[in-house]
């Protein structure tokens, strides 16, 4: 039974770490990958040449899911190229990067998604350490313990939180896109942006962490009661 737990603990404690490590890994490759192109330019500007990339292509670039129009005209109307076919073959875009130009979003709104963007990775990294500090606890039998309810709930808020950063975050960014940039045939999809699964397992830690406080409750009232 207690493998089994194990087993269990390190499933969830590896989607969690997964997606921590995956926001993490697109902030610091869009950082570095901006920086890069920052640097190109700036030496290209002292050398009196052209940049070998284009500044605007990263400072605009933004991934986006689209929701293809459900009818026979509009499905399947686009094409990529198979190299191992030697053809063309009929396909629907689902998500992509674009390098659009919008509308500047000021010194508050850069503001705005930068505190988002770090306050839900640190949400992660909370989510992640009061995990392990339950498992601990679990480990060493001591299960239903007030500390285990507190710990529970703060995990279970601290994995909402991150779901509405990255709710606020996804918002921000199809707000300033829609505006500027449209496909025939598809709509700009918010839904497929953003990852539920992180929702659930806050919501779940908040359940569990109530039947624990209410498991508790009766305990305290039974030994009272004796």
């Amino acid at each position: 039974m207690r493998k089994r737990l194990n087993l269990l603990c390190v499933i969830v404690l590896a989607v969690l770490g997964w997606s921590v490590i995956e926001s993490g890994y697109y902030l610091v490759m869009g950082a570095s990958m901006g920086f890069q192109a920052g640097w190109n330019a700036a030496e290209a500007d002292h050398k009196k040449v052209e940049p070998p990339t284009d500044v605007s292509k990263f400072a605009n670039m933004k991934g986006i899911h689209l929701k293809p129009q459900l009818s026979v005209s509009q499905l399947m109307k686009d094409s990529v190229y198979n190299e191992k076919g030697g053809s063309y073959v009929p396909a629907t875009y689902m998500s992509m990067l674009v390098s659009v130009p919008t509308a500047e979003e000021g010194m508050g709104g850069s503001l705005v998604r930068m505190l988002l963007s770090f306050v839900n990775i640190g949400c992660g990294v909370w989510a992640l350490v009061l995990f392990v500090r339950l498992v601990v606890s679990i480990n060493r039998f001591d299960i239903f313990s007030w500390r285990n309810v507190r710990r529970l709930r703060l995990l279970g808020l601290a994995l909402v939180a991150n779901f509405v950063c990255e709710v606020i975050l996804v918002w921000m960014g199809i707000a300033s896109l829609e505006s500027v940039f449209a496909l025939r045939g598809y709509e700009l999809s918010f839904s497929d942006m953003v990852e539920r699964t992180t929702l659930v397992l806050g919501i779940c830690s908040l359940i569990v962490g109530e039947v624990f406080a209410i498991g508790l409750h009766m305990k305290e009232e039974q030994d009272l009661t004796i």
